[in-house]
């Protein structure tokens, strides 16, 4: 309990009750959350010396007398807000220079006009962003950014990080950003400068959410073999960002790789030639529709002959009838053998009495954790497809999601997020993830 550092109780049916005393008993805390928490009675001072503390956000209660926070304010503190209270006087020292809300308290009848009244006065303040104020305006080409080492556009290897417990609530904190930004470019071997952050927020789960672009060096791309050290030091949590940031996790956007063949200067003869093969090639894919089609109907008449499991869903779907899939995808048996090294033993996770479990890596750099049936613990074809059904619709900030699943060749198999922290048993002993073995 005394690590706790963010706390949200807002909108629950508590029974009525004072101030808790665990209130200044945190020494961790920077933020306290209760709106609507059925709280009554005088808020101790002690409350607002928390040397951690920077919000403070209690509306909505009952809480009545003098609201006082006393001589020995932290100085992390930026955001008080008590609005919608019964308090009918406040005392402020000069010391706190921070923002303080008291709307709708008996306090602010006789005093509308004070800044702590104004409903209006508390605006956020600015959300940080990486500066390129040394940079020369311009836009750069879709799919590309400006680097704010050298100002050029370039190919950003980019994604999201995911903060679940940081220990500051403000979101225009330049130095605790600025020092990410360079943790990240020293222990990812990137060049000074070429890391940029953008509109970091809480999102609904009080999550810190924060974009993050990382540039290229000697070139607007990133080769294959840096996207992944990169991609696996940030999804598998090999890199430690600050401890005010705590612990997080990374998704990566698809990378947008080069052409093998680059682009190349076309002679009028080569635009001749690309016409010229523009117009096979529209007759081909004529050609390829048409068979398509055909195919198309034949797979459909042998599926309807062959009566499977999956046979009435596809039939019903077409029809809008049955049940989607909410984000699952198909996966052939070959898809994921490439992305396990042909299922190697070094890539396994675990085993049960369903089968054993692998983790992959997909193309576009995604690590998923794949879940095979061993022959004899398989489930019925309807069964199986109940439980994707079911798994698909499944979403919650503690559960890992389905990404798809494999029905093929004799094969059950469900691929999900990949989770890097390990196993419970892992988080015991201290056991280290492996890195994932790949024949490329």
């Amino acid at each position: 309990m005394t690590l706790l550092n963010y706390v949200d109780l807002s909108n629950n049916t508590f029974d009525p009750s004072p101030s808790p005393q665990w209130f200044w008993k945190l020494p961790q805390l920077s933020a306290l959350v209760i709106q609507s928490g059925r709280l009554y009675g005088t808020v101790p001072m002690k409350l607002f010396s928390s040397p951690q503390l920077q919000q403070v956000i209690l509306d909505g209660n009952a809480f009545n007398g003098t609201l006082d926070l006393g001589r020995s304010i932290s100085s992390e503190l930026s955001m008080v807000s008590f609005k919608d209270n019964d308090f009918s006087s406040v005392t402020v020292t000069s010391s706190y220079n921070g923002t303080l809300a008291l709307a709708g308290n008996p306090v602010c009848d006789h005093l509308p006009n004070t800044a702590y009244c104004n409903v209006t006065q508390h605006a956020p303040s600015p959300a940080y962003t990486t500066s390129l104020v040394k940079c020369f305006s311009g836009a750069c080409p879709p799919e590309q950014s400006m680097s704010p080492q050298s100002c050029g556009c370039a190919y950003p290897y980019q994604g999201v990080m995911y903060f679940r417990a940081p220990f500051f609530a403000d979101v225009g904190n330049g130095t605790a950003f600025q020092e990410l930004e360079s943790k990240l470019w020293t222990k990812l071997e990137l060049s000074p400068g070429s890391v940029a952050l953008q509109d970091p927020f809480f999102n609904s789960d009080s999550y810190m959410q924060v974009q993050v672009k990382l540039f290229p060096s000697g070139g607007p791309y990133f080769n294959r073999t840096e996207v992944m050290r990169i991609g696996f030091d940030l999804s598998n949590q090999t890199f430690k960002p600050p401890k005010e940031f705590g612990p997080y996790y990374f998704i990566a956007s698809p990378y947008p790789f080069p052409d093998r063949n680059g682009p190349a200067s076309k002679s009028k003869g080569a635009i001749i030639g690309i016409a010229v093969g523009c117009g096979v090639l529209l007759i081909a894919l004529v050609g390829a529709a048409v068979y398509a089609f055909m195919q198309r109907r034949r797979a459909q008449k042998a599926t309807e002959e062959l009566g499977g499991p999956f046979a009435s869903w596809a039939r019903s779907e077409e029809r809008g009838g049955a049940p989607r899939l909410k984000g699952a995808r198909w996966f052939s048996c070959e898809e994921l053998k490439r992305s396990t090294n042909n299922f190697a033993e070094a890539n396994e996770l675990g085993y049960g009495g369903y089968g054993k479990v692998y983790r992959g890596m997909l193309p576009n750099g995604q690590f998923i954790a794949i879940k095979r049936a061993q022959q004899g613990s398989m489930q019925g074809g309807h069964e199986f497809k109940t439980e994707i059904e079911l798994l698909s619709r499944v979403h919650h900030k503690n559960l890992v999601g389905l990404v798809g699943f494999c029905f093929e060749q004799g094969e059950q198999m469900l691929v999900y997020e990949y989770m890097s922290a390990g196993t419970l048993r892992d988080s015991l002993t201290g056991k280290p993830s492996s890195r994932l073995v790949s024949s490329r």
